[in-house]
C-alpha cells in the first residue's frame, strides 16, 4: 500500500514537471516571434517596411493637424451663424419699426413690401447657414473620433513592428543620421505635407510586394483599418471645408444688407436690391403712386403678412 502511494505521488510530480516544461517551451517562441519573423528578410524588404513605418508615423501626426483644421472650420461656421442670426434680427426689427411708424403714406406701404422680401431673404440665409453649422459640427466630431482611432491603430502597429530588433536598430540609425536619408539600411524621412490616403496605399503595397512571398504582412487587418480611417478623416475635414464655404457665401450677402440697413434706415439705398412695381403702376393702383379707392391701406394686409412671417419664422425680437 505504501509502495503504491509512493508511485502515484511520483507520477503526479512527473506530470506536473512535464506540463511546466511544455508550457515554458511553448511560451518562449511567442516572445521571440518578431525577431524570428523579420530576421531573415532581405535588405530591400526591411527598407520597404521601414518606409511604411515612417509614413505611418507621419500620417499619425498629420491626423492631429487635420483634426485641428476641422475644429477651426467649425468655429468659423458657428461664428458666421451667430452673426447671420443677429443680422436677421436687426433687419426684421428695423423693418417692423418702419411699419409701426406708417402714417397713411403710400410710400410706406411699398417699404413694407420690401421689408417682407428682405425678411424672407434673411430668414432663408440664416436657415442655410444653420444647416451648414450642423454639417460642420457632425464632421468635426467625426474627425475627432477618427483621429482617436488612428492613434490607437498606429500605436498597435508600431509596437508590433518595433518589438523586432532589426526595426528598432533602423529607427536608432535614422534618428542619429537624419541628414543622410539615402544611406543604405536607414528608414527614409517622409514629409508630412505629402501624406495622404493614396500615399499610404502606395507604401503598404510596396511593403506587401516584398513581404508577401516570405512572411506576409503582419497585422495587415489593422493596417487596412488605419488606411481606411485616414481616408474617412480626410473626407470629414473636406466636409467642414465645404460647410465653411457655403456659410461664407450665404452670410456675406445678408451681412451686407444688414450693414446697409443700419446706415440707411429709410430704405432709400436699397432700391437696387428690391423688386419695384411694374412701370407706370403705383404701389396701390394709379401711375402717380397715390392711394386709390379699394387699395390696401398702409399698415393693413401687408403689415399683417409681415407680422405672420416674423411669428412663423420664430424670430425672437
Amino acid at each position: 500500500m505504501l509502495l503504491a502511494s509512493t508511485v502515484l505521488s511520483d507520477t503526479r510530480r512527473g506530470i506536473f514537471l512535464l506540463l511546466a516544461i511544455v508550457h515554458h517551451a511553448g511560451a518562449e517562441p511567442v516572445a521571440d516571434e518578431p525577431a524570428d519573423t523579420f530576421r531573415d528578410l532581405s535588405g530591400e524588404a526591411i527598407n520597404a517596411t521601414c518606409r511604411f513605418l515612417q509614413c505611418l508615423k507621419e500620417a499619425t501626426k498629420k491626423s492631429k493637424e487635420l483634426s485641428q483644421v476641422a475644429r477651426v472650420n467649425y468655429r468659423k461656421v458657428k461664428e458666421l451663424r451667430l452673426r447671420t442670426a443677429e443680422a436677421t434680427k436687426r433687419i426684421v426689427v428695423g423693418f417692423l419699426r418702419q411699419s409701426r411708424a406708417a402714417s397713411g403714406k403710400c410710400r410706406t406701404a411699398l417699404d413694407i413690401g420690401r421689408m417682407k422680401i428682405a425678411a424672407q431673404a434673411a430668414n432663408s440665409a440664416e436657415e442655410v447657414v444653420t444647416k451648414a453649422e450642423v454639417r460642420a459640427l457632425l464632421a468635426k466630431k467625426n474627425a475627432e473620433r477618427t483621429t482617436a482611432h488612428l492613434l490607437r491603430f498606429s500605436h498597435f502597429i508600431l509596437s508590433h513592428f518595433m518589438s523586432a530588433p532589426v526595426f528598432a536598430e533602423k529607427e536608432r540609425q535614422g534618428s542619429q543620421e537624419k541628414e543622410d536619408s539615402d544611406a543604405v539600411g536607414e528608414c527614409p524621412r517622409v514629409s508630412v505635407g505629402n501624406i495622404s490616403t493614396q500615399t499610404l496605399k502606395v507604401y503598404v503595397e510596396e511593403m506587401a510586394a516584398h513581404l508577401t512571398g516570405s512572411i506576409g504582412v503582419p497585422r495587415l487587418d489593422v493596417i487596412d483599418r488605419f488606411v481606411s480611417s485616414f481616408d474617412h478623416l480626410e473626407s470629414a475635414v473636406e466636409a467642414t471645408v465645404q460647410a465653411k464655404e457655403v456659410a461664407e457665401n450665404t452670410a456675406s450677402d445678408i451681412l451686407a444688407v444688414a450693414s446697409q440697413d443700419s446706415s440707411d434706415p429709410t430704405g432709400e439705398g436699397k432700391a437696387s436690391l428690391d423688386p419695384m412695381p411694374p412701370e407706370g403702376v403705383g404701389p396701390f393702383g394709379d401711375a402717380s403712386g397715390k392711394c386709390v379707392s379699394g387699395s390696401t391701406p398702409p399698415g393693413g394686409r401687408l403689415a399683417h403678412s409681415l407680422f405672420e412671417l416674423v411669428v412663423g419664422c420664430g424670430l425672437a425680437l
